[in-house]
């Protein structure tokens, strides 16, 4: 007898355990329903992978189809009606017509030891007028007056001359009577010397000689014209009174525009001008003169070999504040008579036979040639006139998308 006949429950054991290994016998339906869910994915799948690919494989016609260029788009531009011009832009100096210096000239008064200037009461802007004070020197004053002949001497009763006629002319001007001969400095004009003098809180010298001094050289300045601005204020209070004192500026207000010695001879006298300062609206003027060198009354203009300055009187006046300001000018050298048809330049093509056309497009896209000739041409843009082209139409100018 063996081991096993006396241990029946062990035999049995691997029997028990073996079963127990062994999985449930599957049940025929659920594993056909597991094999149709399984071929329904791989078919979907299959189905999205080869979609996905037709995305992305393209065929060489499909390539060669892609890469060629969309067909080039027109650009147009709408004809305009307005008037053409040709100018040329440059810069300028606003500037007085014409100016003076008034020179300080050392006291005739032998109680003074030193001139020095003692009073300046007018400043940069301020109106010179006939028998203003504007300055002092030691006490003594200097009037303006207007003349054109300067003062080169003093005046004593019995003198003649021009100078003595300017100062008998001024002396009326501001309301004195002078009885004398025009030009003879007698004794109605000493009375009007005195009562000028004395209105002004000064009294006239004498030299003690048998004539009275009634004019110290230097104490009346004849200037081109009056009224005149103070432009320059040279003298100051307790400098030494020699020199210039001020500078006046007489006239009207010009222009002085600097112009290259190429575009001088596009210029005639007459021409019209723009004259822009800041903000304001552009000022109109005309060309009066052309000269080789800047006028005297130009403070910091460049003086350039060859240049040429176009002087523009403005037809209204600049105020006296304006003077020495830079400014842009436009010089207007030609233009048409009034308004034209224009077109960008690029609209106008030449044909075979030299003529010349531009090509129009209605809303549609439509295009159609219309010969034109051609004239003036400023800024881009060309005049031009022929039959079947109006304001508002659409020219081709150009095309887009092309390389």
């Amino acid at each position: 007898m063996t081991w096993l006949d006396n241990n029946p429950r062990v035999v049995d054991l691997p029997e028990v355990v073996g079963q127990t290994d062994k999985a449930p016998p599957a049940r025929p339906g659920r594993s056909r329903r597991l094999g149709i869910v399984t071929v329904v994915a791989v078919a979907m799948a299959a189905g999205l992978i080869g979609w996905t690919a037709t995305g992305w494989i393209k065929s060489p016609a499909d390539v060669l189809a892609e890469s060629r260029p969309p067909p080039p788009a027109l650009l147009t531009e709408k004809v305009q009606k307005r008037k053409l011009r040709q100018s040329i832009a440059t810069r300028g100096t606003v500037a007085p017509e014409d100016g003076q210096d008034v020179g300080a000239v050392p006291t005739s008064d032998p109680r003074v030891a030193v001139s020095v200037f003692t009073k300046v009461p007018v400043g940069r802007g301020s109106t010179a007028t006939t028998g203003r004070m504007v300055f002092e020197v030691s006490g003594r004053p200097t009037f303006v007056m207007a003349g054109r002949v300067p003062a080169y001497r003093a005046l004593r009763r019995g003198d003649r001359g021009s100078d003595v006629a300017q100062l008998q002319g001024g002396l009326v001007a501001l309301g004195f009577t002078v009885r004398d001969q025009q030009g003879f400095l007698g004794s109605s004009t000493v009375a009007a010397v005195k009562g000028f003098y004395g209105r002004a809180g000064y009294q006239p010298l004498h030299d003690g000689r048998r004539a009275a001094l009634v004019v110290p050289f230097g104490e009346v300045a004849f200037v081109r014209s009056l009224p005149a601005t103070v432009r320059r204020v040279t003298a100051r209070v307790g400098d030494e009174a020699s020199g210039t004192a001020i500078s006046l500026a007489m006239g009207r207000p010009l222009v002085i525009a600097r112009v290259a010695p190429g575009d001088a001879a596009l210029i005639d006298i007459g021409d019209r001008a723009e004259v822009a300062l800041g903000g304001h609206r552009p000022l109109l003027g005309v060309v009066e003169r052309i000269t080789r060198r800047a006028p005297p009354t130009v403070e910091g203009g460049p003086q350039q070999e060859g240049n040429r300055y176009a002087m523009v009187r403005l037809q209204s006046a600049l105020p006296t504040a304006a003077l020495g300001r830079d400014v842009r000018v436009s010089l207007i050298t030609r233009s048409t008579r009034g308004a034209v048809l224009v077109v960008p330049a690029a609209a106008v093509q030449s044909s075979a036979d030299g003529g010349e056309y531009v090509t129009v497009t209605d809303e549609t896209g439509s295009p159609r040639t219309v010969t034109v000739e051609t004239g003036m041409q400023s800024e881009g843009w060309v005049e031009i006139s022929g039959v079947g082209v109006a304001p508002d139409d659409l020219v081709v100018t150009g095309t887009a998308g092309t390389l």
